[in-house]
């Protein structure tokens, strides 16, 4: 399990390597969160659809979605 979910969270973060920031885009942590969590089945480290980074998360550092994913998916297998 712990496998599987080290895999997902570095998939999810070499996909936000990818994503693109504007400049007059704020980027807000909390719905960062809220919309990686809604790509996860509740209660479960198993992502509803393909892995991706949402636009959401656009601005904040791979560190800080690297975290968001690690956060989630510990609170969906708690």
């Amino acid at each position: 399990m712990r496998h599987r979910i080290t895999a997902i969270i570095l998939l999810t973060a070499s996909l936000a390597l990818a994503g693109c920031s504007s400049e007059s885009h704020k980027p807000d942590p909390a719905a960062c969160k809220r919309a990686i969590k809604a790509q996860y089945e509740p209660g479960t480290a198993k992502l509803k659809g393909k892995p991706g980074t949402p636009k959401e998360c656009d601005g904040l550092s791979d560190d800080q979605v690297s975290k968001i994913v690690l956060s989630v998916v510990q609170e969906n297998t708690k």
